[in-house]
């Protein structure tokens, strides 16, 4: 066909057709972009090992780093501060099919450590356990194959989208501020068939009748409206034995491993009623527990939609326990879907027994606590630009059968991924944006799956490589630098923050820009070839280890278990017991033993206050002894004295002014005591004064009186005849007559 004659028949000028053929312009129209296909295939590569590796980077951080490399490169585009906007990221998403965006879902520590192995040794241990008992778990009747689980059922209600004006912002919906939850215990077949619900409410006394409001549920109450040991027990005996009491035998009932799940009373119902109850691999309840993967789901979006409905119908913004049973009854019959159970448990692969139909993909998490990376996720010698592209899915697990597609495609959707490069350390060796900085070597180690414990532990070998002197004066001086600005773990956060959202300092910000400058001289400017691709999170290292009870809870293994248990539980009590005697027996010991030192310390106090009295009193007796002498003395040489010296009627002053010689009236003696010499001393000179004591005929020098010397000394003639004086000797009677 001519250019003329296709122009005319298709309607498309005829110079365009002709510039097509003559390659003036591209059959195909091409844009521009401003990155390269070869540099735009690694960050798609730098974005699937991220998300692989559960450190995901959202749009926000995609374009932080494509404009930390640009700015390293000096190259110009443009982008607005080089950094790309909304246009570019959709065309980036258009051009890049393979990567797309996706919620994550936050996994606690137990469950990101589930591994295919440990799933896969379940099944194998639940075979091998049956297959002992005589039974085969593959050929179990569908009938006989049951799932029970707990799920909380909120009080209160959460937002939802509504139609408004336009200039109504901040559109609202009056809800319930409660915050409990109504605990509820339901149980299916894998034939699809669904026992009555256990209702739990939190109380201890009915105040109304909840199952006046749906026929056939039980309802049951604890303190904190959970399940316990004696619900289930309960649930088990009046609900699960008779409801499988007709069946065919065996009967396999798997729950997940809660404490109220497992029991010695437990065991005996399921072994007494021919039932075969297994638990599930721990933390493992999103992966193989039927309820929780699709009928758990499908009832809180209908529990939701009942909440509206109560709202608007009875026009209260609240629910309470006593309006609960009426709107979870009308939601509990909505999620009831036959198809929906039967596919839960053959997706879990307990009905039909098939091993290989979860999704191990679940359990990507574990590889970057240290396991070892699947085979599928990197394959020495090969690049993603050049090998094409395959269907490859994280672990390498057989394809599922068409039946055993999920109801929600949307969510079962297999991503094709291509082979990935080595992205190691030695690749990225800028990356170290979430170490500290000394750790600035640190390289990635491969790990063998022999490397793993028996207790689950990764004891992997760390290797550091040797720095440059000039790297590691850099990093001296950068240590240097962050103590002595003082800056505290807030402030090292902020200038982490600004550095990483690409930030400039301002003129005054001398200490950012000098520690941007020594960082930098230690961490090479960042390359398309050198994205940051995270490390593998490290699994927190722990001493304790819990010995976990059989899986087979109906078999005579967790029989012994339990005994054993029970056998070191009351081993144990009995040596509390015993410390506590001991204890006991020790404090005793020391009561008696202070009681003992209490009654020697008395004893001795009082033998040695009789001591002192004696020896007070015996030292007053040799006092007295002395002081009769020595007035003996002072009389008879006073007498002697005054025979040949004084006159017996006058006081004469002798030399000695201080000497005083007392008159001898016989008649004045008797009533008035002889003055003679001081008791204490035994003189007879005037030191200061004389004190007489009012209740003995003893004399004494007023500097002779001890502690009442000063104040004798002070007083007056008239103030010292009407002082009451009584010596130490009185005083001592007084007190020990």
């Amino acid at each position: 066909m001519s250019i003329k004659k296709a122009a005319q028949h298709f309607g498309v000028p005829r110079t365009t057709l002709s510039d097509k053929v003559n390659e003036k312009y591209p059959v195909h129209p091409t844009t521009k972009t401003v990155l390269t296909p070869q540099e735009e295939q690694k960050i798609v590569d730098w974005l699937i090992i991220s998300a692989r590796r559960g450190c995901g980077f959202t749009k926000d951080l995609l374009c932080l780093v494509i404009q930390k490399v640009l700015n390293a490169e000096g190259r110009k585009t443009v982008f607005t501060d080089n950094k790309p906007g909304r246009t570019w990221l959709d065309g980036f998403l258009k051009r890049h099919p393979e990567v797309k965006q996706r919620k994550t879902s936050v996994l606690g520590e137990q469950r990101a450590h589930l591994t295919e192995g440990k799933i896969r040794a379940w099944f194998g241990e639940v075979e091998t356990s049956l297959a002992e008992d005589g039974v085969d778990i593959r050929t179990v009747d569908p009938r006989c194959v049951f799932n029970a689980d707990e799920t909380g059922v909120p009080l209160h209600s959460s937002g939802q989208v509504v139609l408004t004006d336009a200039s109504n912002k901040h559109p609202y919906t009056i809800g319930s501020d409660n915050k409990r939850q109504i605990s509820i215990l339901g149980c299916a077949s894998a034939s699809g068939e669904r026992l009555p619900p256990l209702v739990i409410f939190p109380g201890k006394r009915w105040t109304f009748r909840p199952e006046e409001d749906f026929p056939g549920a039980v309802c049951k109450q604890t303190d904190n409206g959970w399940v316990n040991s004696e619900v289930f027990r309960s649930w088990l005996l009046e609900t699960f034995v008779p409801h499988v009491q007709d069946l065919p035998r065996p009967v396999v009932l798997f729950c997940d491993g809660h404490t109220s799940h497992v029991s010695l009373e437990v065991h005996d119902i399921c072994k007494a009623n021919g039932i075969v109850y297994f638990l599930l691999p721990s933390h493992a309840s999103h992966v193989v527990q039927p309820l929780d993967l699709v009928y758990y789901g499908n009832f809180k979006r209908e529990w939701k939609a009942a909440l509206n409905w109560h709202r608007i119908i009875n026009k209260v913004a609240s629910i309470f326990p006593r309006t609960f049973m009426p709107v979870f009854r009308d939601a509990w019959q909505r999620c009831y879907c036959e198809d929906h159970i039967k596919t839960a448990f053959r997706k879990s692969g307990l009905s039909p027994w098939n091993p290989d139909a979860p999704d191990y993909s679940k359990c990507s998490a574990s590889y970057i606590y240290g396991k070892a990376r699947p085979q599928c996720e990197e394959q020495p010698g090969t690049s993603a630009a050049e090998d094409p592209p395959v269907k490859e899915t994280l672990c390498s697990t057989p394809s599922k059968p068409d039946d055993q597609l999920d109801l929600q495609k949307e969510e079962e959707e297999e991503i094709a991924f291509a082979p990935l490069p080595d992205l190691s350390l030695d690749w990225f060796p800028h990356f170290q944006e979430a170490e500290p900085l000394v750790e600035l070597g640190l390289q990635e180690v491969e790990l063998n799956v022999d490397e793993v414990t028996d207790d689950g532990l990764v004891c992997p070998p760390q290797e550091f490589c040797q720095l440059s002197p000039g790297v590691a004066e850099s990093v001296d001086q950068l240590i240097d630098f962050i103590i002595s600005t003082g800056w505290t773990s807030s402030d090292m956060y902020w200038v982490r923050r600004r550095q990483w959202a690409n930030e400039r300092p301002k003129e005054d910000e001398h200490s950012y820009r000098k520690y941007l400058e020594l960082y930098n001289s230690i961490v090479p400017p960042p390359s398309f070839d050198s994205l940051p691709v995270p490390d593998g999170w490290t699994k927190k290292l722990t001493n304790v280890v819990r010995k976990q009870p059989p899986k087979y809870i109906s078999g005579n293994s967790y029989k012994a278990f339990e005994e054993s248990k029970v056998r070191a539980a009351e081993a144990k009590k009995q040596e509390a017991e015993e410390r506590k005697q001991e204890r006991i027996r020790k404090k005793a010991e020391k009561e008696e033993e202070k009681k003992r030192k209490k009654e020697e310390q008395q004893r001795k106090q009082s033998t040695g206050t009789k001591q002192r009295n004696l020896k007070r009193k015996a030292g007053e007796r040799k006092m007295e002894k002395v002081g009769v002498k020595r007035r003996a003395k002072n009389k008879a040489k006073v007498e002697s004295d005054s025979e040949e010296e004084l006159d017996s009627d006058f006081l004469v002053e002798s030399d000695c002014s201080s000497d005083l010689i007392m008159p001898r009236d016989q008649d004045e003696s008797d009533e008035e005591p002889e003055r003679n010499s001081c008791y204490v001393c035994g003189r007879r000179q005037d030191y200061e004064g004389w004190v007489g004591c009012d209740t003995c005929d003893r004399w004494y020098h007023k500097r002779c009186c001890g502690a009442r010397k000063k104040a004798l000394l002070k007083m007056t003639t008239e103030e010292l005849e009407n002082f009451q004086f009584i010596c130490v000797v009185c005083k001592g009677k007084r007190l020990f007559p």
